[in-house]
């Protein structure tokens, strides 16, 4: 990446440098006051300046590019004149790893959050510039780099103080933050703006807020009549500043959502509301039939476009869908060699179409479609409008295949993974000769506890897990202990109390596992620290074994060993009741008890 640094010193400035080349990151230093460097690539990827001192001549430009400033934390007029030249990050005497992870923070962030004009905007013959409240201008048309005489790279990213000088910059801070907050309302002014080396003629500027609906996004559009003739202008600019805040809304809307149904109700919805937008229709591409089935509708008189189904080149989707264009039929009488449905003209009384594909990495998803019950005043502002909008929604509703795909993946991986240690804990339980119901039932009342002592969500699911390969340690057992017929003896008790640490070293490097883990390596140790292996006490117990260590003995009990017959429900309830406070944590059994004791009558 480029990074120009920017310095009282060129020896201050390539100091810096240093620091930032050791952590792989390209740059050059430069002394304020001089002629300043060319980036490389078009545009610096950040500007990082270096305001520990005061700089010894005043720098009324500097380079286009994302700002962060390294000050004095106790100056606080260096930090203030930091922000006012734009700088999003303030540091103080960073390290050099953290002044590397900063510059690359900021050129990512900034990618991110970059908010450019939309293509009807780009196209305007009028200069049209976006600013960010703070750091300034963010993005431009053509018709702007004009009339400035320069590239966009020398433009994007300058602050206000480089374009209009300090005192005229803090002006128009005030009035962008007023804007953005709704105090102002939009505002005429005669302004001029000026680069290093040249100065341009006054010119009449009218500002206004756009994407206030989203604070982090918020920008001010920027819109300059020419010769200062500003009448002309008025309607259209707002008209313009209307669409672009329609546009942003909508594709704000868009992003908050995850599922593709959701994305196509909302997009179909969304555009309905707009008033050159009679109908809309949606089709996604089948890749198994190749044909484009529809999907969502909204606004149509009749059923029967539900069941319409296209070949590529089929109708305005279908060719919008061969073409990966958009199509515009701004006379449905007239259609020239587009094939359009006799009941879309006859039934829906359709007069206009507009059909953009949903393209997103190359991939075609389907296609949008829009239809107008009466003649379009601007057809090719229209078609540009949908066409924006199809753009949009290609990128949230790839977003949400990504995630269905991803969703699918994960249920098919968990899928697997359950079934991998069910055939684990089935080959313990023969080994063990418990009945197959054993483990089944055993987990199923170890997630109901867990689940009324307020655990939830991929927590009941390790938890489970664990229940399921509580006893897993067992393993490594001898068979003539496990399956023994009496009560053992010492030594062999000491070897079977070996199986939580088994359970131990068998599962800890398996990463699915490693919220799991705790219930077979500490389901035998006891609320007064008198258990196994470690000996833990009270709290020190991991809370998913004490959740199981309950269920664990009331199974056990309620059920026939091969040392002894099993114990009637009654006589387990009330061997958990005197043991909680000092087998199990009392919060546990109370609550287990609370769980059992109205289903006993039920045999269970």
């Amino acid at each position: 990446m480029g990074v120009l640094v920017a310095s009282r010193s060129l020896l201050s400035a390539e100091a810096l440098l240093g620091f930032l080349e050791a952590e792989g990151i390209a740059g050059q230093a430069w002394e304020v006051g001089t002629e300043a460097p060319k980036p490389e690539a078009g545009r610096w990827e950040a500007v990082l300046l270096d305001l520990r001192t005061p700089w010894p001549v005043k720098a009324r430009f500097l380079p286009a590019g994302p700002r962060l400033a390294v000050v004095d934390p106790a100056n606080e007029a260096l930090s203030t004149l930091a922000r006012e030249r734009g700088a999003r990050r303030l540091l103080h005497a960073p390290v050099q790893t953290e002044l590397a992870e900063a510059v690359r923070g900021l050129a990512e962030k900034t990618a991110e959050t970059l908010v450019g004009l939309p293509e009807m905007f780009l196209q305007a013959d009028q200069p049209i510039s976006l600013f960010h409240p703070i750091y300034g201008l963010e993005s431009c048309n053509p018709a702007f780099c004009r009339w400035m005489k320069t590239r966009r790279e020398e433009l994007e990213g300058l602050d206000l103080m480089s374009l209009f000088g300090q005192e005229e910059a803090r002006s128009l801070s005030g009035l962008f933050k007023g804007l953005i907050l709704g105090e102002r309302e939009p505002e005429s002014r005669e302004i001029r703006f000026s680069l290093a080396g040249a100065t341009k003629s006054p010119a009449e500027a009218t500002f206004s807020a756009v994407f206030r609906d989203d604070l982090d996004r918020a920008r001010i559009l920027a819109t300059l009549k020419p010769g200062g003739k500003t009448a002309p202008y008025e309607k259209r600019l707002e008209v313009q500043a209307r669409e672009l805040a329609a546009l942003q809304s909508m594709n704000l809307a868009l992003n908050e959502t995850w599922h593709p149904k959701s994305t196509l109700k909302l997009l179909v919805s969304l555009l309905r509301s707009h008033d050159e937008v009679d109908a809309a229709a949606v089709y996604l591409l089948d890749e198994g039939t190749m044909k484009l089935e529809f999907a969502e509708g909204d606004g149509f008189r009749e059923s029967a476009i539900r069941s319409h189904s296209l070949k590529p080149g089929e109708g305005p989707a279908g060719a919008a869908a061969l073409q990966r264009k958009a199509v515009l039929l701004a006379d449905l009488d007239n259609p020239g060699e587009i094939r359009v449905a006799p009941f879309l003209l006859n039934h829906e009384g359709f007069r206009a179409a507009c059909a953009a594909p949903l393209l997103a990495s190359n991939r075609l998803l389907g296609v949008l479609e829009a239809y107008r019950r009466k003649r379009v005043d601007d057809p090719e502002t229209w078609k540009e409008r949908i066409e924006t909008v199809a753009r949009q929604a290609s990128s949230a509703l790839h977003r949400g295949f990504l995630v269905e795909e991803l969703e699918r993946a994960n249920l098919e991986l968990n899928l697997a993974y359950d079934s991998t240690i069910e055939g684990w804990s089935r080959a313990l339980d023969l080994k063990c000769r418990e009945p197959e119901w054993h483990t089944q039932r055993i987990a199923e009342l170890t997630v109901r506890l867990a689940g009324r002592l307020g655990v939830t969500g991929k927590d009941l699911q390790a938890i489970r897990r664990g229940a399921i390969l509580h006893d897993i340690g067992k393993m490594g057992i001898p068979d003539a202990i496990l399956t023994k017929p009496g009560p053992l003896t010492e030594e062999k008790w000491r070897i079977m109390r070996l199986h939580p640490v088994y359970a131990l070293h068998m599962l800890q490097p398996i990463g699915f596992l490693k919220d799991s883990i705790a219930i077979p390596h500490s389901h035998h140790e006891r609320w007064d620290g008198q258990g196994y292996p470690r000996g833990l006490k009270g709290e020190e117990i991991p809370f998913f074994a004490r959740i199981f260590s309950v269920v664990d003995v009331w199974v056990s009990l309620t059920a026939d060993q091969p040392y002894r017959r099993a114990w009637t429900p009654d006589r387990a309830l009330a061997y958990i009741r005197e043991g909680a406070g000092r087998l199990f944590d009392p919060t546990v059994a109370k609550a287990f008890l609370e769980m059992i004791e109205p289903l006993n009558g039920n045999g269970s």
